[in-house]
């Protein structure tokens, strides 16, 4: 396994879920990851709806600010409803996790 990807499934087993248990990734996760992890500018990945997409991208974005100086992360989605939806997943890992309370601070989100 590359390090930067046992990297990142090391700091998702310190990120928790909402029912209390730490996040980790299933195999077809660390598959789709590894080109990401390997250098590639773009990755695309299709994959039906409730498959953790969004659970993963909060769990990536959040490793991209701890791990990158000066990290600039922008993560989009379909519709603002989406956005909300992966913000809400990041915040609560940083609420849940006393580890990421100490790098990172939840402020409000967008608002109408």
């Amino acid at each position: 396994m590359p390090g930067l990807l046992k990297h990142f499934e090391d700091f998702c087993a310190r990120l928790q879920l909402e029912d209390g248990t730490p996040l980790e990734l299933y195999p077809a996760q660390k598959v789709m990851l590894g080109d990401y992890f390997d250098g590639a500018r773009e990755t695309l990945i299709l994959i039906p709806k409730k498959n953790g997409k969004t659970t993963l991208l909060a769990a990536l974005g959040l490793f991209h600010l701890a791990v990158t100086d000066d990290a600039e992360c922008v993560l989009g989605a379909a519709s603002r409803d989406q956005a909300t939806i992966l913000f809400k997943q990041a915040a609560g890992y940083v609420r849940r996790s006393d580890y990421l309370k100490q790098h990172f601070k939840v402020q409000s989100g967008y608002r109408r």
